[in-house]
């Protein structure tokens, strides 16, 4: 979809959009399992906690001990703590990352039913990138990233 001189056209820019958006999707999906698994993880250490303290009370200071009777409770609930804050951090990373794909794909649309020229299209994006700061959430460089240092280097000549 380039022009004769090879140059993106305003659909590159859009389909660009989209890449970003399915790109984010992915990272979204590959979060979410992840916090599928702390979720698991803090239930059964839930479980286990809880299981250990109602044993603590019902087991007599002559009876037998269990095999968890070195066990602090204390961390326990520490560590599931823990991971209870990570599970919300990467909830809110989930959440930044689904408005940012919403958001390209909202400016792939806008940028095809505008019928911009490709000059426009390239401005849009980069506007759109700064503004959210997508270069943060992709281990690529983004097309703002790459204006930014074609400008400095040209700047630099």
């Amino acid at each position: 979809m380039t022009d004769a001189a090879g140059a993106p056209s305003t659909e590159d820019y859009a389909d660009y959009c989209r890449t970003q958006a399915g790109l984010l999707a992915g990272q979204i999906e590959t979060m979410r399992e992840d916090v599928d698994e702390l979720l698991a993880d803090v239930e059964a250490e839930t479980a286990a906690v809880r299981e250990e303290l109602d044993r603590a009370q019902t087991e007599s200071p002559t009876g037998p001990t269990s095999p968890d009777a070195g066990r602090n409770p204390e961390a326990d609930v520490e560590a599931i703590e823990a991971k209870q804050e990570t599970i919300r951090k990467k909830q809110a990373t989930m959440e930044a990352y689904r408005d940012l794909a919403d958001g390209y794909a909202d400016l792939a649309e806008r940028l095809l039913d505008d019928e911009c020229d490709a000059s426009e299209a390239l401005t849009d994006v980069v506007r759109f990138e700064t503004a959210h700061d997508a270069a943060a959430c992709f281990d690529r460089t983004t097309l703002a990233e790459t204006v930014a240092d074609a400008a400095e280097d040209e700047q630099g000549k």
